[in-house]
């Protein structure tokens, strides 16, 4: 191909596309695109450190930090501090969390096969491919 970079904003674009679907689909449900990446991980282990979250997700401490402020003000967190450590601040996610998590899975289950059901396997193995392979390659 001549121009690489068109290969990128092709990728840029079909990943924004992808997120303001998860965004409008989410929204429906007043839920917000930005707990996506922290209640993964929450529903997966309680008592998760804030530290590990940043780890995880691979965002800034402050984005941690304030996403889970806001999620603590709706009721879909609980922050609690350590018992040996006063330094380090546990989070668990609430019942109402734990339903977030579900329907932010079943949500973007709905969206991803609307995108992906009209290709074959063969050409989803395809693209998995190749987008493991460009992952790999540029890290």
């Amino acid at each position: 191909m001549d121009n690489p970079t068109k290969v990128a904003e092709l990728i840029a674009k079909l990943s924004k596309l992808h997120e303001n679907c998860v965004r409008e689909e989410l929204a429906k449900q007043s839920l917000r695109v930005s707990y996506r990446s922290l209640l993964s991980p929450l529903a997966d282990k309680d008592g998760v450190t804030q530290l590990d979250l940043v780890r995880i997700t691979g965002l800034k401490p402050p984005t941690v930090s304030t996403t889970l402020r806001v999620m603590e003000h709706h009721g879909y967190v609980e922050r609690v501090g350590d018992d040996n450590d006063a330094r380090i601040i546990r989070v668990n996610l609430t019942e109402k969390g734990r339903k977030a998590n579900e329907q932010m899975r079943t949500a973007t289950t709905k969206l991803d096969t609307r995108f992906f059901s009209v290709y074959s396997d063969e050409e989803l193995e395809q693209l998995y491919s190749l987008l493991n392979i460009f992952i790999e390659r540029t890290k």
